[in-house]
């Protein structure tokens, strides 16, 4: 789990928090 979250947010925590509730979102909305 803490790998994956890693991945998802870069180094860069403005992008990597964008990009997991931009992930979060689609996921929600798909399931």
């Amino acid at each position: 789990m803490v790998r994956l979250f890693e991945l998802l947010a870069p180094r860069d925590l403005g992008s990597g928090v964008s990009l997991t509730s931009f992930f979060l979102s689609r996921l929600l909305f798909t399931s």
